[in-house]
């Protein structure tokens, strides 16, 4: 496939990112339908190897530049996700996994939204996860030892990103099955997301969906009801879904996280139990 670059830009088993542990690779894709080229960081778990016969679930990250390394993040902190990764495996309380993570452009807000704004910003998010599917993943499912069926694909995002995780688990239901949104952006174009899930007549519901907030994102509380509103989103959303017949528990988390403000480090906080929901060691029925 000629819009990515299959060479490893550094030697194998050699991080090119100081802080993360293990395998990671990097790709320059540029894709045929965006026009637009950027990195694409490919975590491999303990143990891979391109000869074995394990073929592994994968999980893409939206934000990728600030997933692994703090020197790459947009905020000089990262998640330390192949920290994570590395100790919860280490523990067995998740499944090894290949992670995907996907930097983003200053196209982001464009990209990372399913419909425009009042100030027509947006709205493209249909077109990018287009192209993740039918550009990106498929060379992923070829250069690397992947399970490719929905059950074990899955979708994670914060903010922005968070919101295009939820979206992707309707627009693209039938590729992704797990879906984390932390802290999504509820409140884009008054609130469509919401509204879209709540009207939908063709409702997928994840095999797995874990959405959560943190207390002290914001204090705005237009409705005065001594809760913020990003809150009251969440909430609102959650009702929604539950009504949609998902169970919290079983294939729904949602979670106010209390204390947690809307950074990375806080993300990176919390991303552990967020894992071990969505690829549980113990999931019946299910292994690598």
């Amino acid at each position: 496939m000629k819009n990515l670059d299959t060479e490893h830009l550094f030697p194998r088993g050699a991080s090119p990112l100081p802080t993360c542990p293990g395998d990671v690779r990097i790709h320059h894709w540029t894709s045929k339908s965006l026009h637009r080229r950027r990195p694409v960081v490919v975590y491999l778990p303990p143990g891979y190897n391109d000869s074995d016969p394990w073929r592994y679930p994968v999980l893409y990250v939206h934000d990728g530049q600030n997933i692994f390394d703090p020197s790459t993040s947009a905020f000089g902190v990262d998640w330390g996700l192949g920290q994570v990764i590395e100790r919860e495996m280490a523990q067995q309380r998740i499944l090894p996994m290949i992670v995907v993570a996907i930097y983003n452009t200053r196209y982001r807000i464009e990209e990372y939204t399913p419909t425009a704004d009042y100030r027509e910003r947006g709205g493209k998010a249909q077109e990018f996860l287009q192209a993740v599917v039918d550009e990106l993943k498929p060379f992923i499912d070829r250069a690397y030892h992947t399970r490719t069926d929905p059950r074990a694909t899955g979708i994670m995002g914060s903010s922005l990103g968070g919101l295009l995780a939820l979206y992707a688990s309707q627009s693209f239901g039938h590729v992704f099955h797990r879906v984390a949104a932390l802290s999504p952006s509820l409140w884009w174009s008054g609130r469509d997301m919401i509204s879209a899930i709540a009207g939908s007549t063709k409702f997928q519901a994840p095999h797995r969906l874990w959405l959560d907030m943190g207390t002290r994102e914001s204090n705005e509380d237009r409705n005065r009801n001594g809760v913020a509103d990003v809150l009251d989103d969440l909430r609102m959303l959650r009702y929604v879904l539950l009504g949609r017949g998902m169970q919290e528990g079983i294939d729904l988390h949602v979670e106010e996280v209390p204390g947690a403000s809307h950074t990375e480090a806080d993300w990176g906080r919390r991303v552990d139990r967020v894992l071990r929901f969505l690829y549980p060691r113990e999931e019946a029925g299910y292994q690598v």
